[in-house]
């Protein structure tokens, strides 16, 4: 290998930065219900640039919240997590 650094935004591209960068709308939109991974397609076929995970007012686990953002992200949605005010997970 060349020593070459990969940065995280060469791997993962976030357009939803992207489209602020140029003041432009993002659409997000809020997962609470929905437990299944299919809500990522879903919401990209609806146009939408953004999930917003909130398991602060939810009862998502971490291994539920993990897999709806891996969906989100293979999808091309950025996936966005509101965790509980002081919470501390192990």
């Amino acid at each position: 290998m060349g020593g070459s650094i990969v940065q995280a935004k060469d791997i993962v591209r976030n357009n939803v930065k992207e489209k602020l960068a140029r003041n432009e709308i993002v659409a997000s939109m809020t997962v609470r219900l929905v437990r299944g991974i299919e809500i990522a397609q879903i919401a990209k076929t609806a146009g939408f640039d953004m999930l917003y995970i909130d398991i602060e007012h939810s009862s998502f686990s971490l291994d539920t919240t993990g897999q709806i953002c891996l969906a989100a992200l293979n999808a091309g949605i950025v996936p966005m997590v509101r965790v509980p005010r002081g919470a501390a997970f192990h």
